[in-house]
């Protein structure tokens, strides 16, 4: 997330949320290097998340307010709840980075839902 710094302090602050213990090497190839999104973590694996069905049924579970971002490229940008069928790759996050929903371009990926790995859930 080298574009700007709004992207990559909004990028830091999700990974430490969700990919805290996701080792550097990993993040490093598979989630900020070029052509690489954040929600690598999930799809490759090294983030328990809920998947599919399961993922958008614990989605609209959550009542705590939540702010939105879209990934493009290596630019992050908040965007309103009402601008997000617009977009692909569309991070729905808890203002307290307590969860995380994702929605994302490929159609075998996604969507995902995870707890931050600092509040698991609780």
């Amino acid at each position: 997330m080298k574009n700007n710094a709004n992207s990559e302090i909004l990028a830091e602050k999700w990974l430490n949320a969700f990919g805290k213990n996701v080792p550097l090497k990993n993040l490093n190839r598979y989630v900020k290097g070029e052509n690489n999104y954040l929600w690598h973590i999930f799809s490759y694996d090294f983030v328990k998340c809920y998947t599919g069905a399961e993922a958008l049924k614990m989605f609209e579970s959550m009542s705590d307010s939540c702010f939105v971002f879209v990934q493009d490229g290596c630019t992050l940008e908040t965007i309103s709840e009402n601008e997000a069928c617009r977009y692909t790759d569309v991070y729905f996050t808890a203002e307290s980075y307590k969860w995380t929903f994702v929605k994302t371009h490929e159609s075998e990926c996604g969507p995902y839902f995870c707890f931050s790995e600092v509040d698991n859930g609780n």
